[in-house]
């Protein structure tokens, strides 16, 4: 019934909205294996529902991760949309999931969208849905995509960054908090390298390692040393240089930097920032006891970190074991993941959380009432369990409720919750608890 309840209040109201974590969706452009060991991890945190309390949530809001990160693996490729990872250099392609909607970059540069549509998030010049990927208007030359709870974000080539949706926090940074059907320019960003997106907050890394922040401000998550409610124009985060990956949670934000240590400013009610505490912070800080980093996401009130020894380390709110320690007790400070080893990439949706390993399975945790695991069950996990049916994975992402992967072959799968179709299968379901093919997709 509660679960009921929370999802009506996102359905139900365009300005009140749960925080989810952008599902939202970081992404990160592709880059050339052959002139860099760089690749991308990302993820997307979303929707506060989880492991909150009501006062948190009186003006709804939301949160998502992702960003390239340096490690010894000569032939990855950095994949675009939130928590992928690609490691076959004849697919550079990116998937991003929302919470009612998913994205998918083909390698022509093109970018497509389907499930719910209420915001203009498909880019397609309406407020229709579709149950089929269609293709996002006026959008060429794409090296990257992400996904907040309604609208969506591109890279260009160019190093521009391109927003469709909602937008009235002012998170596509055009300047305005009008919606838009089909894409807008974010205002004066340039030589751009990797997007992210919360629920209603978005960052992008440039080239110099500095990040740059827009869209809700409530807790202080753009990083800017002051709580202004909206800022529709892209502004710096205070203090970072040298920052090779970017994550955006519900309500918090984290930055990876070149030395390995992790970031994190805005909100910390249940100790997403990683310092130990659960005071809130306006600008940046680090993240206790985590060096040798290699990359990071962030879900709604939780966040993850990837080291270069493939294990996992989370921390933050556990109510549905979404830090994946075997308990439900919240944690201030990292704690490693039980039971995972050779991992080379990371997602993270509101309370669920996605791993990949080196032998192309997926591992996923935390919540699971919409299936959004995979493992055939609704029964939430407090530990890693393994995705059914999958193999040959290349990337992942994590949305709100649902979870897609890219497969070596260039079809994309998804899982969990599929109340606007977001999951592209054929026919209407609600959920599905193990993955099912999206229709009419390749990215090969």
């Amino acid at each position: 019934m509660r679960k009921r309840i929370l999802k009506k209040k996102i359905l139900t109201a365009s300005l009140s909205l749960v925080l989810i974590i952008g599902l939202i969706i970081s992404a990160i452009p592709k880059l050339n294996a052959d002139t860099q060991t760089t690749y991308v991890l990302g993820s997307k945190g979303q929707d506060g529902i989880f492991g909150t309390h009501d006062d948190m949530y009186v003006t709804m809001n939301g949160d998502v991760i992702k960003g390239p990160i340096e490690i010894d693996m000569t032939n990855a490729i950095p994949s675009a949309g939130d928590g992928t990872l690609q490691t076959n250099t004849s697919i550079a392609r990116n998937i991003a999931a929302g919470e009612r909607h998913s994205l998918a970059l083909k390698n022509d540069g093109t970018v497509w969208a389907w499930g719910g549509n209420t915001s203009g998030q498909l880019g397609n010049g309406t407020t229709t849905s579709s149950s089929t990927p269609i293709q996002v208007q006026n959008i060429t030359n794409a090296t990257a995509i992400a996904s907040g709870i309604d609208y969506s974000l591109a890279l260009r080539n160019d190093g521009t960054v391109w927003g469709w949706g909602a937008n009235y926090y002012g998170q596509l940074g055009d300047g305005t908090t009008t919606n838009r059907y089909t894409p807008v320019q974010a205002q004066g960003l340039t030589n751009v390298i990797a997007i992210t997106a919360g629920i209603s907050h978005s960052l992008a890394l440039k080239n110099d390692g500095t990040v740059w922040t827009w869209g809700w401000n409530d807790y202080g998550q753009l990083g800017i040393g002051k709580v202004i409610q909206n800022i529709s124009t892209p502004v710096q985060v205070q203090g970072l240089t040298n920052v090779i990956a970017i994550a955006a949670g519900g309500r918090h934000s984290l930055a990876l930097k070149n030395d390995g240590t992790v970031w994190t400013w805005g909100d910390n009610h249940y100790g997403q920032l990683g310092d130990g505490t659960t005071r809130g912070s306006l600008i940046p800080i680090q993240v206790k006891g985590l060096t040798n980093v290699v990359a990071i996401a962030g879900g709604d009130a939780y966040s993850l970190a990837l080291k270069n020894d493939g294990t996992v380390w989370a921390w933050g709110s556990n109510s549905a074991g979404q830090l994946g320690n075997g308990t439900t007790t919240n944690s201030y400070i990292p704690i490693q993941v039980q039971g995972l080893t050779n991992v080379i990439a990371i997602a993270a949706g509101a309370a669920h959380a996605l791993a990949l390993k080196s032998d192309g399975t997926v591992w996923s945790w935390g919540y699971n009432s919409d299936g959004e695991l995979g493992d055939g069950t609704t029964t939430n996990r407090y530990t890693p369990v393994q995705v059914q049916k999958l193999t040959n994975i290349v990337a992942i992402t994590a949305g709100r409720l649902h979870s897609l992967v890219l497969k070596a072959d260039g079809t994309v799968w998804a899982w969990g919750w599929d109340s606007y179709n977001q999951l592209g299968a054929q026919g209407v379901v609600i959920q599905s608890s193990i993955p099912v093919q999206v229709q009419n997709l390749t990215l090969k």
